[in-house]
């Protein structure tokens, strides 16, 4: 991972990619520009391979929960997506006086505003769920920190 995308999301793994996947979502409420919905789904698909391997050792349904939203709002966010690639292109490669790109820019612009709205709300959802987790793993982990020399790791020489 370059230095710059590290500095950018704040750190790499799976909290990394939740928490971007959030502030994301906070940046498509604002406006649901083609960077941002492009950025969503990227951070989307790494926290679902994340999830994907943490099933391996932590069989635990919550992973397949997790997999099963971050796979619809992925769904969504790719035909939203799509919907912004032929408004672009077609905005590209079409005369701007051109009756057709006229009237197909503007249906394409319905459709990508349906789209927004329907990925809202598991947007929303989704993120609620998210911030929800980081504060119940923050608060579980909230004893253990480096450098306590009280803490001891059953197994590490010591008995």
């Amino acid at each position: 991972m370059t230095p710059t995308l590290k500095n950018k999301i704040g750190g790499v793994g799976f909290a990394a990619w939740t928490r971007r996947v959030v502030d994301l979502h906070a940046r498509a409420c604002a406006g649901a520009d083609a960077e941002t919905v492009h950025d969503l789904r990227v951070s989307l698909r790494r926290c679902r391979s994340l999830a994907r391997g943490m099933r391996r050792v932590d069989p635990h349904n919550a992973w397949n929960d997790f997999d099963a939203q971050a796979r619809r709002l992925f769904r969504l966010s790719g035909e939203l997506r799509d919907t912004q690639v032929l408004i672009e292109w077609t905005e590209r490669l079409a005369d701007d006086k051109d009756a057709v790109r006229e009237a197909l820019v503007a249906t394409l612009k319905k459709q990508e505003r349906r789209q927004i709205r329907a990925l809202s709300k598991p947007l929303e959802k989704f993120s609620r769920r998210l911030e929800q987790a980081g504060e119940e793993a923050h608060r579980a982990c909230g004893t253990l920190r480096r450098g306590r020399p009280d803490l001891r790791v059953a197994g590490a020489g010591e008995v």
